[in-house]
């Protein structure tokens, strides 16, 4: 359902992949992913025993919740979004991988991830074993403990959260040793961390739920698919700046109206084919409808007419 990540509800959370597409065989394609090494998680410190449910729903949104109101998180899945959005209400926000981290920063500074208590609202991972680098937003300033070893990194806050975080994958070939996402065979040339801007200018919007219609043009032979996202925006900031979203090959081929292309460069590539950023809150999809005739066009056998 969620493109462009694979995403996983667990008990105590979010298991989060990023997908590729896989050769089985000469004539067999896969998406393929990690479950084991090459993820990251999202969840909270707090035990949620009660595990998780879906509390709503529409054709590109889901809401799952754990805990209960008071000491919660609620996480809307969006389907086409670049980032995993998170609410939490009076519980300690985590993020956490079985991997290595090669660099970690807060508010654009580097810092050691040692077990010291760091402060800030942006905070910038990079892995070893996946190559990725990911970018956490939150709502307002958080306090965070990092700790990093040979099996196992995590980012702890200190105290209970009542907010909204944001998780984007931003580099999956950040220093050239992805066998899977870089363009070459490692080891390889690192790639420009060139969505890290784009995604730092749209982290404080998101979408709540999206509304999904269809029309048809009879005058001129088309129909569209209508999109009109209904988003949000952390305290404070401007509620105007548009969506950032994920557009499939698809969507060009028929036509767009209504977003601007964020960056020429492909976001992401799976199975689904290859996806780019796009801005844009309202999509207006066109397709070129087939002319329907309701006679053969061939003369039926005599016989059976």
């Amino acid at each position: 359902f969620v493109i462009p990540y694979i995403v996983d509800p667990k008990p105590y959370g979010l298991k989060l992949a990023v997908p590729f597409p896989l050769a089985v065989s000469s004539d067999i394609f896969e998406n393929g992913f990690d479950t084991i090494v090459l993820v990251t998680n999202i969840g909270a410190a707090e035990d949620f025993s009660g595990g998780y449910h879906a509390s709503r729903h529409d054709k590109l949104t889901v809401d799952l919740e754990w805990g209960q109101p008071g000491a919660g998180m609620r996480c809307v899945l969006v389907r086409g979004s670049p980032y995993v959005t998170c609410h939490y209400d009076g519980v300690s926000p985590s993020f956490n991988a079985p991997q290595m981290l090669e660099r970690f920063s807060v508010d654009g500074k580097a810092v050691e991830c040692d077990g010291r208590e760091v402060t800030g609202r942006r905070f910038e991972v990079s892995f070893i074993q996946s190559d990725e680098t990911w970018v956490l937003y939150t709502e307002y300033t958080v306090t965070v403990i990092c700790l990093n070893d040979a099996a196992r990194m995590s980012i702890d806050a200190v105290e209970p959260y009542s907010g909204t975080l944001r998780a984007a994958m931003a580099n999956n070939c950040t220093a050239g040793r992805s066998a899977f996402h870089c363009k070459k065979r490692p080891p390889a040339d690192p790639e420009e961390p060139v969505f890290v801007a784009l995604l730092d200018e749209h982290a404080h919007v998101y979408a709540e739920a999206a509304e999904v219609r269809f029309s048809v043009d009879e005058a001129h032979g088309t129909g569209a698919v209508h999109y009109a996202w209904k988003k949000r925006a952390f305290n404070g900031t401007d509620e105007t700046t548009p969506l950032l979203m994920v557009q499939m090959a698809h969507h060009w081929l028929a036509g767009v109206e209504g977003v601007e292309l964020a960056y020429p460069t492909p976001f992401s590539v799976s199975l689904h084919g290859q996806s780019w950023l796009v801005a844009g809150d309202e999509w207006r999809v066109l397709y070129k409808l087939p002319q329907v005739m309701w006679h053969a066009p061939r003369e039926g056998d005599p016989p059976r007419q």
